[in-house]
């Protein structure tokens, strides 16, 4: 189980670092084996124990192969969904199978760390040597996206990796790096999504689980000013006119375009609200006049063959899968949370805590809960899953 584990992380994110040509390749080879062993794994013990538990999230991926009866895509619906179910069956094995065994989770959390830090640590060593292929030219400046092809991307993985080091039980190195590596990136990217997440995240999580909040506190604060010390011995020399570009202030009004994004989405769901359009990232819903609104917001070109994000997982859950979707895609969420909180009796999940509510926080104005075609995707389903199980 921890071989497929390892396999179906570490092959995602290396997917979405490295040009490997055909990626869906590496996405269909690591989440086939995954499907199998779950498959496998759960054909071999009394099913019912399972759907009783985990019936809100089975009710949820059933109700998107559903979707597929009223998109204009079918296949590519029902492709989509399987891989979803695929790293959910397996997960859900994976948790039942090592639930007696607490060193499991302590395991998946090292190799997420150490797999997010040297990504990161890589990111910020090319920005030393090759600034130019570490940004991503935009409407309202250049954002730093490092190994990844999107700055969102490199936002995500940086907090997930901050609440990690913070609250994870790592060896010292892995978290001594981990936060050196998460705060720099973390602010490059100028994801103010990412930025609010991990703040939230951070002060939630610490609420809860951290007995000596005031040690923690000035640990904390000390790794965010060793962060940027590490921006002053790189000669990165941030100007007022590049801080204001990072800040994107002139763009908080319409949160880059979002407003206008969202606006018309919700004009379109109503035009369909029981199944939606199908599991296709809205992009069906909007393929009549999607191409002027992205234009105008985000400064491409709109296209019914290419998914285009809704820049908020719960928007797009409601063209996606209507409101019978939507509210169990909330019920997953908000039901993951609850776990963690009513069932940790002995505060030892504080990293799954933080990544929860980073997750459900930054899927308002991005859509980072969705799918299983990225690292951290894929790494949600895990941790909800995970807390599902307690």
């Amino acid at each position: 189980m921890r071989y497929v584990f390892l396999t179906l992380l570490i092959g995602l994110l290396a997917k979405d670092i490295i040009p490997l040509g055909d990626r869906y390749v590496v996405r269909g080879v690591s989440e086939g084996l995954a499907l199998a062993v779950g498959i496998g794994w759960l054909v071999t013990r009394p099913l019912i124990r399972y759907v009783k538990r985990y019936w809100m999230v089975l009710a949820y991926l059933a109700t998107l192969l559903l979707t597929a009866s009223v998109s204009q895509r079918p296949l590519f619906v029902i492709l989509q969904v399987m891989s979803v179910v695929a790293v959910v069956l397996f997960f859900i094995a994976y948790a039942e199978s090592v639930t007696p065994d607490s060193d499991a989770f302590r395991w998946n959390r090292s190799i997420v760390a150490t797999a997010f830090c040297l990504t990161c640590l890589a990111s910020l060593a090319l920005l030393m040597s090759r600034p130019q292929l570490v940004f991503e030219v935009t409407p309202e400046g250049n954002r730093f996206r490092g190994l990844f092809s999107e700055p969102a991307m490199m936002g995500a993985a940086s907090g997930l990796l901050l609440g990690l080091a913070v609250f994870g039980s790592l060896s010292c190195s892995v978290r001594i790096m981990g936060g050196l590596a998460a705060v720099p990136c973390l602010y490059l990217t100028g994801s103010r999504t990412s930025w609010g997440a991990a703040v939230a995240g951070l002060l939630v999580t610490s609420i809860l689980y951290v007995k000596r909040k005031r040690a923690w506190t000035i640990a904390i604060a000390l790794s965010g000013s060793l962060g940027v010390l590490m921006l002053i011995i790189a000669d990165f020399h941030i100007a007022a006119e590049t801080q204001s570009r990072v800040l994107r202030s002139e763009s908080i009004g319409t949160l880059s375009g979002r407003t206008a994004l969202w606006e018309l989405a919700l004009k379109k769901f109503w035009e369909s609200p029981i199944f939606g359009y199908g599991f296709t990232t809205g992009s069906d819903a909007l393929t009549s006049s999607m191409s002027q609104t992205l234009s105008t917001a985000f400064g491409v070109t709109g296209n019914s063959q290419h998914p285009f994000s809704l820049h908020s997982g719960y928007v797009q859950a409601l063209l996606d899968s209507g409101t019978l979707g939507a509210c169990l895609y909330l019920g997953v969420i908000g039901s993951a949370l609850w776990r963690v909180f009513r069932y940790d009796y002995d505060r030892q999940y504080g990293a799954e805590m933080y990544c929860l509510v980073f997750f459900t926080l930054s899927n308002v104005t991005d859509t980072i809960i969705f799918g299983a075609a990225v690292s951290y995707e894929v790494f949600y389903w895990y941790v909800s899953v995970a807390a599902l199980s307690l």
